[in-house]
């Protein structure tokens, strides 16, 4: 990799010899560009100086983090000195590829930190800006994912549906089985929100259909959950649903396996933390699949040949989330990987469970005469 910046990389003092098992920096600041990361419990994550605005560090350490909940220390040698360099975060930029680095922006500079810049830029195509989280995720664009739909019973968000036909949506039978124990159960109370970004605002993307029927994969088990699936058709308003602006998401093959460690987004408008309020905004996060034999350590035999395991990598699902999609790209289009219904609002290090929609393709096919690869 090639260099444009002049004096990036130099050390400010010239040595012959290099110590391994490392020994303590000599003399200060030889290493200009180190810079750590701090909060209220102390250090918790080295950065390097890359301009005189932005450090660079792993996403994992501030995935976590709203940018005024830590500080950048810049130009240290002695982590206990009174005098240290602090500088408040005024933007953290996550890289949407990878999840793998992040970008954060302090103000000006003094002291021994002064990286010498000729021509420099920093450019944001690759680069999400950082909005209030949903469980460390990110806003969507609008009708970034056209299937996401949200279940509202009595105008009340209750979870979310994904779009597979012009004529029905995938929930999780778990997001609306407590609806059905309403002594005073109407159906006619059940509306899908499709193509919906803030599901509080008027939008002429957006429409509300009824529900027509409501059907439950006859081997769901509550609990443990198994097949925890339900088919929903619906009917729209006359000439509302646009097939060009509301598509469905593409259906898995069978029997489709996932290595451990794969990426897949989510999405919904659930509660940005556990306890807290639902998102009005369609948000998404990054999780990994977790493998299966790892999963078991943590669930035993109640993991059943029709769940996922999924591990956190920038963001989780929460309440309202239940019933989305758990979704991945391939040649240029997004498959349904797997059903939203058991998930941790970033609480736990346990894997959150998915329903693993390749298992009951044979179930979706006879009810709605979708075909499948």
């Amino acid at each position: 990799m090639l260099c444009f910046i002049e004096a990036c990389g130099a050390e400010n003092m010239k040595v012959s010899t290099r110590i391994i098992g490392g020994t303590e920096v000599q003399p200060p600041h030889r290493y200009p560009w180190l810079a750590v990361l701090i909060d209220s419990d102390g250090v918790f994550c080295g950065a390097t100086v890359i301009s005189s605005e932005y450090l660079i560090t792993c996403a994992h350490c501030v995935n976590h983090k709203n940018d005024n909940d830590f500080e950048a220390v810049l130009g240290a040698h002695d982590l206990t000195e009174n005098n240290l360099m602090k500088y408040k975060i005024s933007e953290t930029i996550v890289h949407t590829v990878t999840n793998g680095a992040a970008f954060c922006r302090p103000p000006t500079h003094e002291g021994p930190v002064e990286p010498n810049i000729k021509n420099c830029g920093i450019a944001n195509e690759n680069g999400i800006r950082r909005v209030k989280r949903i469980v460390d995720g990110y806003e969507t664009k609008q009708l970034e994912y056209p299937w996401t739909v949200a279940v509202a019973y009595n105008k009340v968000l209750i979870g979310s549906g994904v779009l597979i036909s012009n004529k029905y949506i995938l929930t999780a039978m778990s997001t609306i089985e407590k609806i059905f124990k309403k002594s005073d159960y109407q159906q006619k109370l059940f509306k899908l929100i499709i193509g919906a970004h803030d599901i509080t605002k008027s939008d002429v993307n957006k429409i509300s259909c009824s529900v027509v029927k409501i059907v439950s994969h006859p081997s769901y088990d509550n609990p443990p959950y198994d097949y925890n699936f339900a088919l929903i058709s619906f009917e729209c308003p006359p000439n509302k649903f646009d097939e060009s602006l509301h598509r469905p998401i593409c259906l898995p093959r069978k029997g489709n396996s996932y290595k451990d460690g794969a990426n897949a987004i989510i999405a919904g408008w659930g509660k940005t933390k556990q306890g807290g309020s639902g998102s009005t905004t369609l948000r998404k996060a990054t999780i990994s699949v977790v493998d299966e034999a790892v999963c078991k350590l943590y669930y035993g035999d109640t993991l059943t040949k029709r769940m996922m395991c999924f591990t956190t990598t920038s963001g989780d699902a929460c309440d309202g989330d239940a019933g989305g999609p758990v979704m991945y790209f391939r040649n240029g289009r997004y498959y349904l990987m797997a059903i939203i219904w058991y998930y941790k609002c970033g609480n736990s290090f346990n894997p959150a469970i998915n329903g693993d929609v390749s298992k009951v393709l044979q179930w979706i096919t006879r009810l709605t005469q979708i075909q499948t690869a």
